[in-house]
């Protein structure tokens, strides 16, 4: 998680350390803090690459990014068809499937899919493809491979504003547990059946 905010923004210590801690605890994780403001993004990427060379790492079956993103990258420096590459590397590297979930703006317009790709089946990922806090933006989209789903696009105005309700209650630490498919049936449940605390 990035862990120093952006001169005069609390966007480190209200969002991204908070959300962070938050799915640490719900995930039973680790949390490896990295200096998201530096000017040397090389830096950034290779203490994300020794990050994941940690055996508490080995094995692995969530990863999360709590950090800013954009449509072509990650703020720790990984950025178009390369960084997608050396991200989905240093991922392979510690294990062999996982979900990782890009708690980062618009990551899901491009990025994400591309990080898919490099990783194969044996991976998926969760990311947004708009602007929006953390972990509570609703604007999903999942990829595994070389197959996108546009969650938010696909579903009714109901299904939206349950998706929202949802990502404002623990639920949104939970994406690693999710399928497509899962949380569609999840939005299908009449309201008082939603699992809106986890």
């Amino acid at each position: 998680m990035s862990r120093v905010n952006r001169d005069g923004k609390r966007d480190a210590s209200g969002a991204f350390i908070p959300e962070g801690n938050a799915w640490a605890a719900a995930n039973h994780g680790h949390i490896i803090g990295i200096n998201g403001e530096q000017s040397d993004k090389g830096a950034m990427r290779h203490e994300v690459i020794y990050a994941l060379t940690d055996r508490r790492f080995q094995g692995c079956t969530q990863i999360a990014f709590f950090c800013h993103g954009w449509r072509s990258g990650l703020q720790f420096g990984f950025n178009g068809q390369t960084g997608a590459a050396c991200l989905a590397a240093a991922i392979q590297g510690c294990t062999e499937q996982a979900t990782v979930v890009l708690y980062a703006c618009s990551a899901g317009q491009w990025f994400a899919g591309e990080l898919a790709r490099n990783l194969g089946d044996g991976f998926e990922v969760w990311s947004h493809d708009a602007r929006g806090h953390t972990t509570r933006n609703p604007r999903l989209v999942w990829s595994r491979g070389d197959q996108t789903v546009e969650v938010w696009h696909d579903l009714t105005w109901r299904k939206r504003a349950k998706l929202r309700e949802l990502m404002a209650s623990n639920y949104r630490l939970m994406l690693g547990d999710q399928t497509p498919s899962t949380l569609s049936e999840i939005l299908d449940q009449a309201p008082s059946d939603i699992p809106l605390e986890s």
